[in-house]
């Protein structure tokens, strides 16, 4: 997944990031661009969804508000990002 991103000239900037907030797993950044994204190994496609509990989908809302704040000169996106048995990648955004 990160090869993926960088290939497509996206700059891997942090792992396991601690904010305030709650940690970020991958933070990338492209131009004034910024992804923050959960990664989840997934064993069964069906469980997608249960894979992000309310609890991260709100501390990815959180700390998109929290850096969008804090660093306004950027675009910050977040994304749930799903890694399956096959090495399929599936990215989903976090509004």
């Amino acid at each position: 997944m990160i090869f993926l991103l960088q290939k497509n000239n996206w700059v891997l900037e942090f792992q396991r990031f601690k904010t305030v907030v709650a940690e970020v797993d991958l933070i990338f950044s492209k131009d004034d661009r910024i992804f923050l994204i959960e990664v989840k190994k997934l064993n069964d496609d069906w469980r997608a969804f249960q894979r992000v509990g309310r609890n991260q989908y709100f501390s990815l809302q959180k700390n998109l508000v929290y850096l969008s704040t804090r660093l306004p000169a950027f675009r910050f996106e977040s994304f749930v990002c799903w890694v399956d048995r096959l090495n399929r990648i599936s990215f989903v955004r976090v509004d």
